[in-house]
């Protein structure tokens, strides 16, 4: 092995422990700070230590616009998904850049530079240690406070930020190995810092936020491999036709998943995790709903409600009219007795008649794993 190469291994070697260290960080400001510092400190060792390539591709100059502006298509459609669920105002003040704005803008660019001098390179163990530490930098910049508090936090930490950071790390390990750093630079910039200087912002579900984080990299790569990239193998016509209408319907397959889990639109799934239900809706299965709009409900319907902040599925066993006001008492099917006190429409989030059996296990194992 050529000194080189021993270097090489050696800088790329320290990032992802670093990244790592700084993730354990509470406070999310000096957490920023540290990632500013150890960017500012791998970019400095690149420039002594690596040799300095550059991207072989033509189309580098092109991706300097195209990559951007199919960012641009993604905000656009956020902003038109608010027209729909809502907006809501964020304060963009002098704290705001000092605190987001302007570590997120070095880290990012730092962060890139350092990247692409990385992957330049031509060797994969490089390349692997690159895509895992930037993936780590990305999570470390981007959750405001440490995950393991309880379950709930932990799903949305997942959910929220590891998995769009996976995705979005793919892209820029693709677009970067390629085209360069500042195609990357330019598109992070515009989808990272769009949510910290515009002081309007969609009001769009988490779970449908991070759907999109993740979806969006995945297509921007299929984007640049279409437009810029010769396959290396030629399928049959009908090949193509059965991988084109698999990859359609798996996408709209998730799509409709994630529609059903976000629970902003017409239909809403939840996992059962009690048994009161067992024998009609058991533990584990999960339940898809169809939002109420105020038709009338009868006895022997199943609903969604909220009660005392906590979501119930059961069913109704008997409707009252005190004073000119709708009380329903329900009961869960496995239970001795109905349930304390009633409801009313103002509780009723859903009804419901669709079982799916099984599906939610996993979410409970996983809940019950974070208990221990």
């Amino acid at each position: 092995m050529n000194i080189d190469k021993k270097k090489l291994y050696m800088l790329s070697s320290t990032l992802a422990p670093a990244f790592l260290r700084v993730c354990f960080v509470t406070n999310a400001v000096t957490r920023r700070f540290g990632l500013t510092i150890v960017v500012g400190a791998a970019l400095i060792a690149v420039w002594l230590l690596v040799k300095r390539r550059r991207a072989l591709s033509i189309h580098k100059k092109q991706l300097l616009w195209v990559l951007p502006t199919f960012g641009l298509l993604g905000i656009i459609l956020l902003y038109t998904l608010g027209t729909v669920f809502g907006f809501y105002k964020v304060t963009v003040n002098l704290q705001t850049f000092l605190y987001s704005v302007l570590p997120f803008t070095l880290i990012i660019i730092g962060s890139e530079m350092v990247r692409s001098a990385l992957l330049m390179q031509q060797s994969r163990i490089v390349n692997v240690i690159a895509i895992c530490s930037f993936i780590i930098c990305d999570i470390a910049m981007l959750y405001e406070s440490l995950p393991f508090a309880n379950y709930k936090l932990f799903v949305s930490f997942m959910g929220d930020i590891v998995f769009p950071c996976i995705a979005a790390g793919l892209l820029y390990q693709y677009a970067s190995k390629r085209y360069g750093a500042l195609p990357v630079i330019a598109y992070r910039l515009l989808m990272t810092l769009y949510c910290v200087v515009i002081p309007i912002q969609p009001k769009v579900a988490a779970s449908l936020m991070s759907f999109l984080k993740i979806v969006f990299p995945v297509l921007a790569v299929v984007f640049m491999s279409v437009l810029y990239e010769r396959k290396k193998e030629h399928f049959s016509r009908k090949k193509a036709y059965i991988q084109t209408g698999v990859s359609v319907i798996i996408f709209l397959l998730i799509t409709a998943l994630m529609m059903l889990i976000s629970c902003q639109f017409r239909y809403g799934l939840l996992v059962v995790a009690s048994e009161s239900m067992t024998g009609s809706i058991n533990k584990g299965d999960a339940v898809i709903y169809e939002e109420y709009d105020g038709k009338k409900i009868e006895e022997g319907q199943v609903l969604v409600f909220e009660k005392n902040e906590t979501v119930y599925i059961h069913r109704v066993v008997e409707i009252q009219n005190i004073d000119g006001q709708i009380r329903y008492i329900t009961k869960g099917d496995a239970n001795d007795s109905k349930d304390t006190g009633f409801i009313t429409e103002a509780n009723v989030v859903g009804l419901t008649d669709l079982t799916v059996k099984y599906v939610g296990y996993p979410t409970l194992w996983m809940r019950d794993l974070f208990k221990k």
